[in-house]
């Protein structure tokens, strides 16, 4: 019993939802959403997107590279991660959404409806690491632009 005492608070706590979440998924036998490193497999619904904003980020390498203008490389960075920041914002009120959804049904809710809503929450949690990484990597374009250090 000593051991519930943190393990409620962390389940309680609006302060880090992931964090809640997380514990969720591993006190059901989930897992966690992130493998050793903090890298996980592409999620499938995401493999197209990933394909071309790497394509799209070569090709920007190659602008900045080329010494092509700041500010059309800067143009290109941010029509890059426009869609990006698009899904992310989906993903989080997707992920609101589903932790609604588990407060309301988790107390009476059957074993089916408890797993099927916590699975939605585990594949967007993915599926948000796996954006948040991609948001990361225009996130240092940006720095490299800012600062000049990529260029050829």
């Amino acid at each position: 019993m000593d051991d519930v005492g943190p393990a409620l608070s962390v389940v309680l706590s609006h302060r880090d939802p992931s964090a809640r979440i997380e514990h969720l998924l591993t006190l059901e036998g989930l897992g966690p959403t992130r493998v050793e490193g903090g890298h996980g497999i592409v999620p499938p619904g995401l493999l197209e997107e990933v394909f071309e904003l790497n394509e799209q980020l070569d090709e920007i390498r190659e602008l900045r590279e080329g010494g092509s203008a700041p500010a059309e490389v800067q143009a290109r960075l941010e029509a890059a991660a426009g869609p990006i920041e698009a899904r992310r914002a989906a993903h989080e009120a997707r992920i609101a959404a589903l932790t609604e959804q588990w407060d309301r049904v988790a107390p009476d809710a059957g074993a089916t409806e408890r797993r099927a809503t916590l699975s939605a929450l585990r594949e967007c949690l993915l599926e948000r690491n796996y954006i948040n990484n991609l948001l990361a990597s225009i996130g240092s374009a940006r720095s490299q632009l800012s600062t000049g250090t990529a260029h050829g």
